[in-house]
């Protein structure tokens, strides 16, 4: 399947943990490549320590998403919401944790 120009306009950065068909894929649907500070998406399997910081001139860190995000909108020929890729951050997943035990 042919995939549209689905990702046009956007940029990620890829971790080194992330194969190298899903780079592939991102191409094929138009995306680019940027620094994780230029980035509009940070691709990773798992969060890790340094590879993603906050941001200096925001108090909010960067959002974090799975590769399955690119692979399966890729597949479906449309961006997909990104809610269920979202990779969430160690501290904010003992913080729910704690407030929904």
């Amino acid at each position: 399947m042919m995939a549209p120009n689905i990702f046009v306009g956007l940029s990620a950065w890829f971790s080194e943990t992330v194969d190298p068909s899903v780079k592939h894929a991102w191409f094929r649907g138009g995306g680019q490549v940027e620094t994780k500070e230029e980035a509009d998406f940070v691709i990773c399997t798992q969060f890790s320590e340094g590879v993603v910081e906050r941001q200096p001139k925001s108090r909010y860190p960067i959002a974090v998403f799975h590769p399955d995000w690119i692979l399966k909108s890729y597949n479906e020929g449309r961006v997909l919401s990104v809610g269920q890729f979202l990779i969430l951050y160690p501290d904010l997943i003992k913080e729910v944790n704690r407030l929904f035990p």
